[in-house]
């Protein structure tokens, strides 16, 4: 099949069978452009689509990977057209050795295709994807279906968000392009049972299905699976409403314990305890109190710090709260080990990980430095305003409300304080993906 990029008019060659299908379009590999991919939507794409694409294009997010030859965030780069001019599709950058979540996070699946993936990875994959949504949010989109299916991982515990062709953002023209998929597991409580083609979705929506995939990351299971120990209860009606009303292991009153296979959410980082108690339990009061992205991201980077080595076992890996090895423990007891001994163990690695320990712990120093210099400015700016100094009160570049091609600069909703990454930031940043790759392989 023969098709044509709008930008360039490269012809391009796509194998005969797709390489993936879901229910928007088929996925094919292109024979003549082997590190991308084409998506061909099942129907034609109407001009809102099309624009919605357009615009996507002309305003990707920062991916921050891109310098460390890492691929985090698969955005469309150019339209497909067939040979009489019709939009059809789009291509994106291929990520030839991702694999989904489940391969990593499931502990049976994980100890057969990869077995040194150990707890500190699980912890490392959990911060690339909070600093994957940060970006994303920055730029002014929204996620919406936030799953495990749409993302991949490496053996070098690096993420990369695919399906981002679904995701909203509001043009400066005003126009809305909305998220019209959900996925039970990750869909918020307060969305559930809601018609989502015109719902406008907003970041703590993101920040639900990203706290659900960080508990699945660092336990192995989603926050709500446990077992009944209350009478009385009617078992199919309590599970059908579970997230509805908020009934996950630790909230109030629950009438849940741990699953046979379960961890004690005091394993880890006393800081993560917090964030998930946020995100479950008052952000199911009131949405808004959900953990962003960045507090997600800064509380993981400070439990990579806090990770303890096991000197009996390579591969276990605890917070160093609890003095002695949780997962030593856990084998006794539950007479199965999550995290087996390594295969083909680096006599290195160990001082290698104290080496990815003390980059992280660079990269939060220099982030909360850049934090702090930016409360001061902000701080330094509004007491001039109050003087009566009301020169570049409005720092929002100009807008041009009929032209689409650009998001939307709405200083109130894109203006951030997090932190943005400095060529110093950068380097260190490098360094602790170079380092991931030793310890991986």
């Amino acid at each position: 099949m023969f098709y044509y990029l709008e930008k360039t008019r490269e012809r391009i060659h796509l194998e005969d069978k797709p390489f993936q299908e879901g229910g928007q379009g088929k996925i094919y590999k292109i024979v003549n452009k082997e590190d991308y991919l084409a998506k061909i939507y099942k129907t034609s794409m109407d001009s809102m689509l099309r624009q919605k694409l357009l615009t996507m294009i002309k305003n990707p997010p920062d991916d921050r990977m891109r310098e460390q030859n890492h691929i985090s965030i698969v955005w469309p780069e150019d339209l497909i057209q067939d040979s009489g001019g019709n939009h059809v599709g789009f291509i994106m950058p291929y990520i030839k050795k991702g694999k989904t979540l489940f391969n990593f996070y499931h502990t049976k699946t994980r100890r057969e295709n990869a077995p040194n993936f150990h707890w500190g990875y699980l912890h490392a994959a959990a911060m690339n994807l909070a600093m994957v949504v940060e970006a994303i949010h920055d730029k002014g989109y929204i996620i919406g279906d936030l799953k495990v299916d749409n993302i991949l991982a490496n053996g070098k515990g690096l993420i990369s968000l695919v399906d981002t062709d679904s995701f909203q953002f509001t043009d400066s023209g005003g126009k809305t392009y909305y998220s019209s998929v959900g996925t039970l597991d990750f869909t918020p409580p307060e969305l559930l049972g809601q018609n989502l083609t015109f719902k406008r979705r907003e970041k703590f929506h993101d920040s639900y299905s990203l706290g659900v995939i960080i508990y699945l990351l660092l336990f192995g299971y989603r926050p709500f699976d446990g077992k009944i120990i209350q009478e009385g209860i009617d078992h199919l009606e309590f599970y059908d409403n579970q997230i509805q009303n908020g009934h996950w292991l630790y909230s109030p009153n629950a009438p849940l314990a741990l699953p046979r296979y379960g961890h004690p959410l005091d394993i880890i980082h006393s800081e993560l305890q917090t964030l998930f108690h946020k995100c479950f339990t008052d952000g199911h009061q009131n949405p808004e109190k959900r953990p962003t992205a960045t507090e997600w991201k800064r509380a993981l980077m400070k439990a990579i710090i806090g990770l303890e080595r096991c000197e009996q076992n390579g591969n276990h890996f605890y917070d160093r709260h609890l003095w002695l090895c949780y997962w030593c423990e856990s084998k006794v007891q539950k007479r199965y080990d999550s995290f087996p001994p390594p295969q083909n163990s680096d006599p290195n690695s160990q001082m290698q990980w104290r080496q990815f320990q003390e980059t992280i712990s660079e990269l939060l120093q220099e982030e909360t430095n850049t934090q702090n210099n930016t409360n001061t400015d902000n701080n330094s700016e509004s007491s001039n305003q109050n003087k009566g100094n009301n020169q570049n009160q409005n720092n929002s570049p100009p807008t041009n409300n009929t032209n689409t091609n650009s998001l939307s600069t709405n200083e109130s909703e894109n203006k951030s304080n997090t932190p943005k990454i400095t060529p110093k930031t950068m380097i260190i940043l490098g360094v602790a993906i170079l380092l991931s790759y030793i310890l991986f392989f």
